[in-house]
């Protein structure tokens, strides 16, 4: 998006790219010689996932056996300039739908791999007070590294 605010004429501009390479400043209050535009992006927006076994869509994922997932969404990070391309930088994790995101990923998953950290976090006590209270988490994942 571009978005002109310039005495007290807003107006907001879709396009298909926000400024770069020299052509404007994302987010800044002013793009080159133009004061009063801004420019930037929606952001990244995940609108599902696509599960497929052999080549074959299915409705979710099974439990066991191998399968492939794909994201889908809008603003995604991708570009055909690999200077810029963050698509191999992306990460997900999987874990069971009754655990939160802090928990170990099932047994047979396959391919991925979380550090196991502890966090402190400010909880409220009992007696109505606040303390810290360690929490394990496993919230850094990443693909593991390939046998050769």
């Amino acid at each position: 998006w571009k978005y002109l605010d310039d005495r007290g004429m807003r107006h907001c501009y879709l396009q298909t790219t926000p400024f770069r390479d020299g052509a404007g400043f994302w987010g800044a209050p002013r793009a080159g010689d133009w004061p009063g535009w801004t420019s930037g992006d929606a952001g990244t927006r995940v609108t599902g996932f696509q599960a497929e076994v052999n080549g074959v869509k299915v409705p979710q994922v099974p439990v066991n056996g191998d399968f492939s997932l794909t994201i889908l969404g809008a603003a995604l990070p991708w570009d055909a300039n690999p200077g810029y391309d963050n698509s191999r930088r992306q990460r997900m994790k999987l874990v069971y739908s009754t655990d939160s995101c802090v928990a170990e990923i099932p047994e047979h998953v396959r391919g991925i791999g979380c550090a196991r950290s502890t966090r402190n976090v400010r909880a409220l006590t009992k007696t109505g007070t606040y303390g810290t209270q360690s929490i394990v988490v496993q919230t850094l994942c990443s693909t593991v590294p390939t046998k050769t």
